[in-house]
């Protein structure tokens, strides 16, 4: 079954908003709620609601109110509220297909929940409720990236946080959640346990939604048994709750999942019909992931009825799309089918292409999934623990207050005892002035010493960043053979997590800007590795490619910070943009690991896009992409890194973005060097405003 069958009820149930009205009346009504709004912490409920309402319609406008609840919340001091926006952009991050992000933003939600502390049974409920959707987000998100462990995992700690505060509809959302993850792992009688039990919870409160969800899912237990037509059964009944309801997105999985059904059955007919349908709309909707099940199952539909190159082309567009959103479930399935077809049509060379990729993609699927039952076990073991110590402790606590009741004329002299005692510590403080002064001295002198400590680190940090520009400076004799340009270089703090990297060999200058891993003394001590390593690998005397370069640069990051993929270990690493320019020919080379190059000709910008892969260990290693630029006199060609488009600012406390930082690259672009670096350093600094500089920021602008 593909993940289609399963995907909205995750999100769904996470949100648990009213279909009462539509959703673009629903969000009318919520920004003149917003206008009006007089408190941080309202607009940031306000802006949370919206998120919920519009992530899948309209995404980009999720993701601007979830940036103004983030930005809102670090300002307002309200723990429950910042938790609250980082769910929602947990939430709006899995919908839109990144699902690193999603688990990242989850975590922060914990930490700043301080979830550990959080006592399940006697804390306040609102704030019970809110750790128990962090447990079921951070599920998702885990969900979604095929870690079914650790999604189990969170799903039970949801359940008992839920069960404990007696939260129905938080209940229901767990045993949805977790029987989506034991139909993952192939334990499909606890799947429908769960599903069965979502579906009484929801039934018994009048949840007709939800419930219909619910019944949906109960349908696919059935499909993995091979009922179809039960299966189809509930699928339909889904489809026309979904349909009155107006929720065009349940309506297309049940719809892709009647058609897969009716394939299993053997009318390829009808199973194409519902296929095509479920095409429309997923197109409607631009959801990428449902298209890639849409073809996967309509290349699944021509296999079966032996038309071997309509399925190779349906599962190669699948399979494409499966790569673009990084799912590694459907990326295996996708290349076993192409094997299968590869073979029955005589092609054993790439047969044996696909069938070797998709055993590694299915080791690295298996190694996640295997310690599912171990880490479900453990994870109940644990808050039951939890939960026994809890209820000890309180049974102590009444115990206590018993016998305090019945023991009231001890604790009255036992008051008067301590007024005694407080009463001579008085008259102590007082004959121990003189002590007092001398100790408020030591103090003084203490914070003296402290800020000598203090005045000795920065100044190290200080020399540390005299070292960093050294390195950077380019040299004065190259200036005057190299063309026309500028660097804007802004470090966040005193030494920088980003560089620029320039070298000069024959005929040829490289020019390069880089983003390492975090900002300050960590990331200024990855720019010394990045600096010195190239200059090694350049120093050879051999006029390198630029994806060369970054393939051996590469190797050597990898190999320097023992980068193994292994869990535990360090994600440190760089993205980097590089290039390479003939200075007799004006021939241009360029190469990208994550940072794109922008050439700006006559007005008009053009975005060369860069491999999706960082300089440092990355799950799918190849060669990185040499591009040979078309280079005209008067064109201009940037090389950046995300600090500048990432800033926060403006009225709104919103980010810059790329679509701002093309805009005043094509109006300054006519401008001379020195100035339009002016221009961008005045107007991010503007757009700053009083907020925190985000991140380090690095632009370096050539005209030909």
């Amino acid at each position: 079954m593909h993940r289609k069958l399963l995907s909205f009820i995750l999100l769904l149930f996470i949100a648990l908003f009213s279909f009462g009205q539509t959703k673009v009346e629903r969000v009318k009504e919520l920004e003149q709620k917003l206008e009006k709004a007089t408190t941080d912490t309202a607009r940031i409920t306000i802006l949370c609601d919206i998120c919920v309402n519009t992530r899948y319609y309209d995404v980009e406008r999720a993701h601007e109110c979830a940036e103004q609840a983030l930005t809102l919340g670090l300002k307002s001091g309200s723990k429950n509220h910042l938790t609250r926006a980082l769910v929602e952009s947990s939430a709006i991050s899995v919908t839109d297909g990144d699902y690193s992000k999603g688990i990242l933003y989850a975590q922060k939600a914990l930490e700043v929940l301080n979830a550990d502390t959080v006592n399940v049974l006697n804390n306040d409920f609102r704030t019970s409720k809110l750790l128990g959707r962090v447990y079921n987000t951070l599920g998702t998100a885990y969900d979604y990236n095929s870690e079914f462990s650790h999604s189990i995992h969170y799903y039970l700690k949801a359940k008992n946080v839920f069960e404990n505060i007696g939260n129905i509809d938080g209940l229901g959302v767990s045993y949805n959640n977790l029987g989506i993850s034991y139909l993952y792992v192939n334990d499909l009688d606890k799947a429908e346990s769960c599903f069965n039990e979502a579906y009484k919870i929801y039934t018994s409160i009048g949840e007709t939604a939800t419930a219909g969800s619910a019944k949906m899912n109960l349908g696919i237990i059935y499909h993995y048994r091979s009922d179809f037509e039960t299966a189809i059964q509930y699928y339909q009944e889904s489809y026309q709750l979904m349909k009155e309801l107006g929720n065009l997105k349940s309506m297309g999985h049940c719809i892709t999942n009647i058609g897969e059904a009716y394939a299993s059955l053997g009318i390829f007919d009808s199973a194409l019909v519902y296929s095509r349908k479920g095409e429309a709309i997923d197109v409607e909707l631009n959801d990428l992931e449902g298209l890639g099940t849409d073809f996967r199952g309509r290349g699944n539909i021509f296999m079966a009825m032996d038309n071997l190159d309509s399925a190779k082309y349906y599962h190669i567009k699948a399979l494409d799309i499966a790569r673009e959103i990084n799912r590694k479930v459907d990326i295996a399935a996708g290349l076993s089918r192409l094997a299968m077809i590869e073979e029955q049509l005589g092609n054993y060379k790439e047969a044996l292409a696909y069938q070797t990729e998709y055993t590694l993609q299915n080791d690295t699927i298996r190694k996640e999934s295997n310690s599912t039952a171990l880490g479900k076990v453990e994870a109940q073991a644990e808050f039951d623990k939890e939960i026994l110590k809890e209820k000890e402790e309180s049974k102590r606590r009444l115990e206590v207050e018993e016998a305090k009741r019945s023991r009231q004329s001890i604790i009255t002299y036992l008051t008067i005892a301590i007024l005694v005692v407080i009463l001579f510590f008085v008259y102590m403080l007082l004959k121990s002035l003189k002590l007092t002064r001398q100790q408020k001295e030591l103090v003084v002198e203490a914070k003296a010493e402290i800020e000598e400590k203090n005045t000795e680190l920065t100044d190290s940090i200080k020399y540390a960043q005299r070292i960093q520009m050294a390195l950077l400076n380019e040299d004065e004799n190259d200036i005057a053979v190299l063309p026309s340009h500028f660097i804007l270089f802004k470090p966040k703090d005193i030494v920088s997590g980003d560089f620029y990297w320039s070298y000069h060999i024959d005929d040829y200058w490289y020019i390069a800007a880089a983003d390492c891993t975090g900002h300050g003394v960590p990331g200024a001590m990855l720019t010394m590795l990045g600096t010195a390593y190239l200059n090694e690998i350049c120093a050879g005397g051999i006029v390198h490619t630029p994806s060369e370069i970054l393939d051996q640069l590469k190797a050597k990051i990898t190999k320097e910070l023992s980068q193994k993929g292994q869990a535990g270990e360090s994600k440190d690493g760089m993205d980097m943009s590089l290039m390479r320019i003939n200075l007799k020919t004006n021939e241009v080379q360029w190469s990208g690991a994550n940072n794109p190059l922008y050439q700006i000709r006559s007005g008009e910008l053009s975005e060369i896009k860069a491999d999706k892969q960082p300089i440092g260990y990355s799950d799918n290693v190849k060669p990185f992409s040499n591009h040979l630029l078309d280079i005209q006199k008067g064109d201009s060609v940037y090389l950046f890194t995300d600090g500048y488009a990432d800033q926060f600012g403006g009225e709104k406390g919103k980010k810059f973005k790329y679509s701002n930082f093309k805009k005043i690259l094509i109006e300054t672009d006519t401008e001379e060097g020195q100035k339009q670096h002016d221009i961008l350093d005045k107007t991010i600094e503007s757009w700053r405003g009083e907020l925190e500089q985000l991140d380090d920021i690095c632009i370096v602008g050539i005209r030909f």
